[in-house]
């Protein structure tokens, strides 16, 4: 926390939270730079390493009234299963917010995504990277390459056809 950070409440999350995802648990509202912002530290609550994740938030007034709903994600966590993780940027926040909830809607490991339908978390297999495409020595080629290959590829076409053009016109002017 720098010097301009003013600390106005810690907290621990008391919203339901489904078991088996990703859960809050605890906050804490900072004024830096004279803007709101909240902190949380969150739990990998999954069976595998967390790489992302999406939530949605909601701020709260006094009365309970919804003064602004935002979809977030945090990327680049690498928390083991188990681990908690913290955002250090902090979420800036409406002045009015006094109350939050959070409701994460999708997790993403190296290999499962895990998205939150009604209460309960759903585990997928998460999408494979498309292979890389090699040529006949199986040797990897770019899209560098593959531009100059296929430039090669129309050059001959057009010498084949140039070639066919002289042929026929030399067959033309024998008749």
């Amino acid at each position: 926390m720098s010097e301009i950070d003013k600390v106005t409440v810690k907290g621990i999350y008391k919203h339901p939270q489904p078991e088996g995802f990703v859960t809050v648990k605890q906050f804490m509202f900072v004024y830096r730079d004279g803007v709101k912002h909240l902190l949380l530290r969150c739990s990998n609550d999954t069976e595998t390493v967390l790489r992302s994740v999406r939530f949605v938030l909601t701020e709260l007034d006094r009365d309970g009234a919804v003064l602004n709903v935002r979809h977030l994600s945090y990327k680049d966590i690498n928390a083991e299963a188990g681990e908690t993780f913290t955002s250090s940027m902090g979420i800036p926040l409406s002045d009015g917010c006094v109350d939050f909830k959070i409701s994460f809607v999708r997790a993403v490991s190296d290999k499962h995504t895990y998205k939150l339908k009604g209460k309960k978390a759903y585990v997928y297999y998460a999408p494979q990277k498309a292979l890389r495409k090699s040529s006949v020595f199986d040797v990897g080629f770019s899209v560098r390459s593959f531009e100059i290959s296929q430039f090669k590829t129309i050059a001959r076409l057009m010498a084949g056809a140039l070639t066919l053009l002289v042929i026929a016109l030399i067959v033309i002017s024998f008749l």
